[in-house]
Parts: structure tokens; C-alpha cells; sequence
């Protein structure tokens, strides 16, 4: 169950969720941010821009960053410790993709199969 949750709690990744409209949206927000991605046209080309939370040390300080469509923007070179200047960071690549140009919705495309017994909580 806890894996479940932990793949639910971060931004869409494309390639390997599917698409969902309900987890994407024109900008990212303090609340949204951990699980959904802005639609973002950038050069042209629609693209998810999300932020990640890189590390969060015991003292309560946090790094982020910005990525676009699946790979930290390590081109831009975009880290900051703080979510509201990441946010606007984030939201400030590109313009926003109008709904009718974001791409259809699809299934992960990968299925998770498990073998084995699990009634009884025996082994073999």
C-alpha cells in the first residue's frame, strides 16, 4: 500500500504514468505542486514542467528543483531552497498550453503482476 502512495505523490512523469488531466493544470500552486505537473508550451512544443523536492534535511531546509518532461532541468541549472521562488520559476517557462493542446489521456504502459499466496499470510 505504501508504494502505491509514494508513486501517487510526486509529479506526472509521462513516460512512465500515462496521462491523467486531473493531475496536470495550467500552473503550479503551494498546495498542487507534489502531485501534478503544469502543461506548459515552450518553444512551441507542449511540454510538463513539475517541481521536485530534492532534499530535505533535519534543520527544515529543503532544496527543489524544475523539471520538463521528465529530466531535472540541469541545463538551466535551476535549485532553490525556496518552493515560492521554484514555483514561480516553474510557471514562468513558457505559456500556458490551452486544454485543447494537451495531449489525449492514456494508461501507465506498464502493468505491475504479482505471483504467490497471499490468503492466510503463508508462504508455500
Amino acid at each position: 500500500m505504501a508504494a502505491v502512495w509514494l508513486m501517487k505523490n510526486r509529479p506526472i512523469n509521462p513516460d512512465f504514468d500515462g496521462i491523467d488531466h486531473a493531475l496536470l493544470t495550467d500552473a503550479l500552486t503551494s498546495q498542487d505542486w507534489r502531485q501534478k505537473s503544469a502543461v506548459r508550451r515552450i518553444d512551441g512544443k507542449v511540454t510538463f514542467v513539475s517541481v521536485l523536492l530534492l532534499e530535505e534535511l533535519e534543520a527544515g531546509e529543503r532544496k527543489f528543483a524544475v523539471r520538463v518532461d521528465g529530466t531535472p532541468e540541469k541545463g538551466r541549472g535551476f535549485q532553490d531552497d525556496r518552493l515560492e521562488d521554484t514555483l514561480a520559476y516553474a510557471n514562468s517557462l513558457g505559456d500556458p498550453a490551452p486544454r485543447g493542446e494537451w495531449p489525449p489521456e492514456r494508461e501507465p504502459p506498464w502493468t505491475v503482476v504479482c505471483f504467490g499466496r497471499f490468503e492466510g499470510g503463508g508462504g508455500t
